[in-house]
């Protein structure tokens, strides 16, 4: 199924050290992946829609440039974006679970 997806974007998660995941859009139905082709299962959902996957990103975004932790209100509003996509996105999970922390 993966081979169908259009790649718009690159994460990277180990700041030039190699892991690194690809951000997709599945044509017809418009909904967000990331992918990992280097793990057993490579796809996770983000997003069920690019509109809903940019507002979450602008929702948090002031919190990961600033490498502050995203408040609760402000998670409590992007999961409202789109509650079935948020709730089962670890991704999403990964990135405001990690925001605010050095290393």
């Amino acid at each position: 199924m993966w081979l169908e997806l259009i790649i718009f974007g690159k994460t990277d998660f180990a700041e030039g050290g190699g892991a690194g995941t690809y951000m997709t859009i599945e044509p017809v139905s418009g909904r967000i992946f990331d992918l990992d082709v280097e793990v057993k299962e490579p796809l996770s959902l983000l997003n069920a829609s690019l509109e809903q996957y940019i507002q979450t990103f602008i929702a948090i975004d002031p919190f990961l440039s600033a490498n502050e932790p995203v408040p609760q209100g402000v998670i409590d509003a992007v999961a409202r974006i789109d509650l079935e996509s948020f709730a089962q996105s670890k991704y999403w999970q990964g990135i405001i679970d990690g925001a605010g922390k050095t290393e």
